[in-house]
């Protein structure tokens, strides 16, 4: 009838194309197309173009073959107000969709004017679709596999290319922020390899560069991924790679999630050639902003046992560490065994346990108080043993930090008790060296104060060699006291102390004197 609206239905039952080969060549909208398809099928149930409806049976694809040359730009700078509007409008399309495999597939696609270049060698790619709700941007997958596949994306040195790239960034933040919800029950990613470039970004000499990365042997099996605007969390069973910084990872299993108020790795094993951690590390936050602001009430709770990390993969990531002499050699290996629980500003050890360089070792426990500001830094430590030598601290330590009229013992270890801040503070400390030992016991308040300050400390010396410390063998030797000193102030003006004691050994200007 000649005033009948109503949509023509289509029904196509089952579809199948074998060896099709297809040239698209336009000058005017700059589209070189060239595909090869050696066979698709598959079954079209629902075809309902007026209501927006489609439901697609098994679909089969395999030895496809494209190349897509394009003359024009790919995209034109637009504001973010106008992705985020277009995200915001739903996409009223119903879809249904049943397994998909996908094998054999070949993409070249250049694109000169926006100087974005992808090549794509596809092996496999297996989907098994659950739910898809455009709608409500539901999409629920059972199993998502991907193997044997080569990815290469390339940006060259042009404006259109940045304006791709900040095109693409604002577009996929304002798709996470419209609200997505997507479930995979497994994804599995075996031997892939992937490579990015932005030619507009200098290479970086050392450690990885996010600009210019180049993955092989990618492996990594998630099950349980959920991701939504507010979380990205799953189980990962197994991830390894290598990297062309030289990073290799071995073996990753962990749970993790991310949220907008916590995140954490639960069951962690992470493996690289030199470094080995397991266990256990949470954060939580009252929300991002609040953790850039003040990191001081972020709660932290680490579980870290018998671990090991090596520099050269601290040197990956954190290149610029480099030039610390306690980073010079990338074969170093620090061990760690540590719990930690509270908040950064409050925060409990239970154990701290490291060790590293060749004479370094750590064992404590206590409580940090103030933490980041270290001017209201605050301990309560009980310290096993804190151990290094004269070669291990001219490592950590600035070259020009120590006095040049000092000479740190070739041994040193510490152990005692702690407490206290920069203004009082109580020890109870004992000093072995290979120069001799020391021991310190008592209060000291007000210290930053000179005039004001108090103290009344109990010093013991055995056979503390002061004349090699000091640099000054002609007039001072080793020196066994016991000694008490109580006062008011260290203002040399104004100070109001007395010093008591015994000196049972000393020896001054080559000469012993004993009992004094």
């Amino acid at each position: 009838k000649g005033d009948d609206t109503t949509a023509t239905p289509i029904t196509l039952g089952s579809v199948e194309l074998n060896k099709i080969r297809m040239v698209y060549e336009d000058v005017i909208t700059g589209n070189d197309v060239e595909v090869y398809l050696e066979h698709f099928d598959s079954r079209l149930e629902t075809f309902d173009l007026e209501k927006m409806q489609f439901s697609i049976a098994p679909i089969s694809l395999h030895g496809l073959t494209a190349r897509v040359y394009q003359m024009k730009p790919l995209l034109k700078a637009e504001p973010p107000q106008k992705d985020i509007a277009d995200a915001e409008v739903p996409l009223n399309v119903q879809l249904q969709l049943d397994n998909i495999a996908i094998q054999n597939i070949g993409l070249d696609y250049r694109n000169d004017a926006s100087a974005l270049y992808t090549q794509l060698n596809l092996g496999a790619l297996h989907i098994q679709p659950q739910k898809i709700d455009l709608a409500q941007r539901i999409i629920d997958i059972d199993e998502i596999s991907l193997d044997s596949t080569t990815a290469i994306l390339r940006l060259g040195k042009k404006d259109e290319a940045e304006i791709v790239k900040k095109e693409t960034q604002q577009e996929a933040n304002a798709q996470a922020e419209a609200g997505w919800r997507v479930q995979i029950g497994n994804l599995q990613l075996d031997n892939n390899n992937l490579q990015f470039d932005d030619n507009n970004s200098p290479k970086q000499q050392s450690g990885m560069d996010y600009m210019h990365l180049k993955t092989e042997a990618l492996t990594l099996h998630i099950s349980d991924l959920l991701y939504s605007s507010d979380s990205v969390a799953g189980n990962i069973t197994k991830a390894t790679f290598s990297e062309q910084s030289g990073f290799v990872l071995n073996q990753l299993q962990t749970n993790f999630l991310y949220s907008n108020r916590q995140a954490y790795l639960k069951d962690l094993y992470l493996k690289t050639p030199g470094t080995e951690l397991k266990r256990s590390i949470a954060i939580r936050y009252d929300s991002i902003g609040a953790l850039q602001k003040d990191i001081g009430h972020m709660e932290l709770n680490l579980d870290l046992q018998n671990s090991k990390i090596q520099v050269k993969d601290i040197l990956t990531f954190v290149p610029d560490l480099r030039s610390q002499p306690a980073f010079a050699n990338p074969n170093t290996t620090w061990l760690i065994n540590s719990r930690m629980n509270g908040s950064v500003a409050d925060l409990q050890i239970p154990v701290l346990q490291i060790s590293g360089l060749k004479d370094t070792r750590i064992d404590i426990s206590g409580r940090l108080r103030g933490l980041p500001d270290m001017n209201n830094l605050g301990a309560d430590l009980a310290i096993k043993n804190i151990s290094s030598s004269q070669r291990d601290i001219a490592l950590f330590v600035p070259r020009g930090t120590l006095p040049n009229n000092i000479t740190l013992p070739a041994k040193i270890n510490l152990s005692g008790k702690l407490n206290g801040n920069a203004g009082n503070l109580a020890t109870n400390l004992l000093l072995k060296t290979s120069l001799g030992n020391a021991s310190v016991k008592g209060t000291m308040r007000q210290i930053s104060d000179s005039k004001k300050s108090s103290y009344d400390l109990q010093l013991n010396t055995a056979s503390l060699d002061l004349g090699t410390i000091l640099q000054n063998k002609n007039n001072l030797g080793p020196v066994s006291a016991d000694l008490h000193i109580k006062g008011n102030g260290y203002d040399t003006k104004t100070a109001n102390a007395s010093l008591t004691g015994k000196i049972k050994s000393a020896i001054i200007k080559q000469y012993e004197y004993r009992d004094l």
